[in-house]
C-alpha cells in the first residue's frame, strides 16, 4: 500500500513506536514484566458516528461504511490527527469487532480520532483510498486533520 505524504509515513512510524513502547518494548519471545492493560473509555468521553457510507460496495444494496470515534473537544480547537484501523483481509464485519472498535475508542483518550471501516476482499487498497477521500470531505465538520493519518494494520 502506498502512503503518499511524508508526514503520514512519519506519523505511522511514531505511532508504531508508541505501540511498541506501550506494549513494554517486547523483543521476540520476551514477555513484558507488566502487561499493557487500559480501560476502554466510556461512551460519554468520545463522539461516535456510525455507519457512514464512503464507497459503493460490490453489491448495490451494501455500500461500504465506516465508524469514527472523536475526542470530545471544543469546536474551536485544532483539528485532531486520525488513526485508521485497517482490516487488510477484506472482511466487512471487522469494523464492529471489539478488537478494532475498542482501539478506535482508546485513541480518543490521546486526542486522536479513530476510524474502523469495511473493506472488500481484493480491493483493500482502493477501499482505503476511497476512505481517505471521504475523511477529507468530512474534515471540517468533524474537526479532523486528514493530512495527519496513521494506519494501524
Amino acid at each position: 500500500m502506498c502512503i503518499r505524504a511524508a508526514k503520514s509515513s512519519e506519523m505511522m512510524l511514531r505511532f508504531a513506536a508508541a505501540v511498541l513502547i506501550a506494549a513494554g518494548g517486547m523483543g521476540a519471545g520476551a514477555a513484558p514484566a507488566d502487561p499493557f492493560i487500559h480501560e476502554v473509555p466510556p461512551a460519554s468521553r468520545y463522539a461516535y458516528t456510525s455507519d457512514v457510507p464512503y464507497a459503493p460496495g460490490r453489491s448495490v444494496d451494501m455500500p461500504l461504511r465506516f465508524d469514527i470515534y472523536r475526542p470530545n473537544r471544543d469546536s474551536g480547537s485544532d483539528p485532531v490527527p486520525v488513526v485508521v484501523f485497517l482490516n487488510g483481509i477484506g472482511a466487512p464485519w471487522i469494523r464492529k469487532d471489539a478488537h478494532y472498535a475498542d482501539w478506535a475508542k482508546l485513541v480518543t483518550t490521546a486526542g486522536l480520532a479513530g476510524v474502523t471501516f469495511d473493506t472488500e476482499d481484493g480491493a483493500v487498497e482502493q477501499n482505503f483510498e476511497a476512505l481517505l477521500s471521504t475523511l477529507r470531505a468530512y474534515a471540517r465538520p468533524w474537526n479532523i486533520d486528514p493530512s495527519r493519518v496513521a494506519v494501524y494494520a
